[in-house]
């Protein structure tokens, strides 16, 4: 291949190199983006962590209240109903002096189990809906949880590459360099080719550099790349 040639081909090479360097620049820049989904996920699901822990401390308080009722309770309902139930009895059948006082005397019992039913009532209520609220909050936290680690997953891809573009850019680079090397211009024109190469070449490391100098985070493969063009 003459000097010719080799010109037409680094050119062709320093295109190449200049749309990876590009595209590596995308992919960091869809990294960037996923990475700050996955921190705004975060916080979301931590503010909601923090809103079922006083939930759940307010549900085991009003569990171990319950618990010191009795928990063969009927339901207030079902008692009320058997008052009645007994009360319609002492009304409409007669009854001998003992088995009265036997009614009645259940009937007061029940009275008893029912006032103590009745305060269960809003209790269990609140226990109720406390749950719900729980679950609800939970299954949120489920659900933002697997949002991170699908756009974390997402980042890695794209993390990975931007690796593999940037190894592509030093192995072309590294090929742009020997065929420099390997061209003796004959020629002015070939002479101002093969220099405007170089400058162009080097033109895109120049910028990485001078987005670094003004505080741009670079990656490791992209200063990687800035010292190998630049020497």
């Amino acid at each position: 291949m003459n000097a010719s040639e080799l010109v037409k081909k680094n050119r062709e090479r320093i295109l190449k190199f200049k749309a990876i360097l590009e595209k590596a620049k995308r992919e960091k820049e869809l990294r960037e983006s996923e990475n700050k989904q996955v921190l705004m996920l975060k916080q979301q699901r931590d503010e909601i962590q923090k809103q079922i822990k006083p939930l759940v401390k307010k549900f085991d308080e009003i569990a171990k209240k319950l618990k010191s009722f009795d928990t063969n309770l009927p339901p207030y309902k079902l008692i009320n109903e058997k008052i009645e139930e007994f009360e319609w009895k002492l009304q409409t059948e007669v009854f001998s002096p003992k088995q009265e006082k036997t009614i009645s005397k259940n009937i007061k019992e029940l009275r008893k189990k029912a006032k103590e039913a009745k305060l269960l009532i809003p209790l269990r209520t609140e226990l109720y809906e406390l749950k719900r609220e729980i679950k609800k909050k939970e299954s949120e936290a489920r659900a933002l949880h697997s949002a991170i680690l699908l756009h974390a997953k997402q980042s890695n891809g794209h993390h990975k590459k931007t690796i593999d573009y940037f190894k592509a850019a030093r192995e072309l680079r590294k090929e742009i360099a020997e065929t420099i090397q390997k061209i003796k211009p004959t020629g002015e024109e070939e002479k101002k080719d093969n220099r405007k190469q170089l400058k162009e070449f080097k033109k895109d490391a120049q910028k990485l550099f001078e987005a670094f100098k003004k505080g741009k985070i670079l990656s490791s493969d992209e200063i990687k790349l800035i010292h190998e063009v630049m020497d």
